[in-house]
């Protein structure tokens, strides 16, 4: 028998060439396993008891589909949400940095669109409500 340690989806890799699905499996796997508010942003209308158990539920499935640079380097976050805000803002700085070293001006209107290219299928609708609003603003 192999050692090996079988995933349940593809690795996030330090470079982050595939974050965006890497993120929408996480959100699939947490949502089956019922924790997926654990990541998300407190919803006071929402009644989710986030105990210790559930976010270490949550942080081993997210580390274990990381490669080991990015879980030295994140592994001092114990909260499962800051983990997930701390690697999304992680790969947002890293796609300003080489839109800037590819001399590419940063204008605020293509962050925001590039930011809500990037959003999982399952908010889809969501980005286009903000789109929408952020467009007529």
């Amino acid at each position: 028998m192999s050692n090996e340690l079988r995933l349940d989806f593809q690795m996030l890799d330090s470079t982050g060439s595939e974050y965006h699905s890497w993120v929408t499996d996480v959100e699939n796997h947490l949502t089956s396993r019922g924790i997926l508010p654990i990541i998300q942003a407190p919803n006071p209308g929402l009644v989710f008891q986030r105990t210790p158990i559930k976010h270490a539920q949550a942080i081993i499935l997210m580390r274990r589909h990381m490669d080991k640079a990015l879980r030295l380097e994140y592994m001092s976050i114990k909260d499962a949400r800051d983990l997930w805000v701390a690697l999304e803002e992680h790969f947002a700085l890293r796609l300003k940095a080489m839109l800037r070293f590819c001399a590419k001006p940063l204008i605020e209107e293509e962050l925001i669109e590039k930011t809500l290219s990037t959003i999982p299928v399952s908010a889809i609708v969501i980005s286009k409500q903000y789109r929408t609003e952020f467009n007529a603003g």
